[in-house]
């Protein structure tokens, strides 16, 4: 994780040297972000009945282990599985 790329604009840095020039979070900080918003494979879009299906199959199967079904749904981030799993359990 430490070989780990964060995109600032098109500018492309390891872990390592954004440490360097001190930019103000912490690795878990970094991953975090990273993991959320910055991978090339995630989407930010409305959610699909399909997905929404799917979702609700997995979690069935697996519970709420969020790290395999992100692994299954990888064009959905964790953080996006639990609040989407949560905004349906409201209803």
């Amino acid at each position: 994780l430490n070989n780990m790329v964060l995109v600032i604009g098109r500018l492309f840095l390891s872990i390592s040297q954004v440490k360097q020039i001190n930019i103000d979070r912490n690795y878990k900080q970094l991953k975090d972000h990273y993991e959320n918003f910055l991978k090339p494979n995630l989407v930010n879009k409305e959610w699909t009945v399909e997905e929404d299906l799917l979702l609700i199959k997995l979690i069935n199967l697996h519970g709420k282990n969020w790290k395999l079904i992100e692994n299954i749904m990888f064009e959905r981030s964790r953080n996006q599985l639990k609040n989407r799993y949560l905004e349906g359990s409201k209803e």
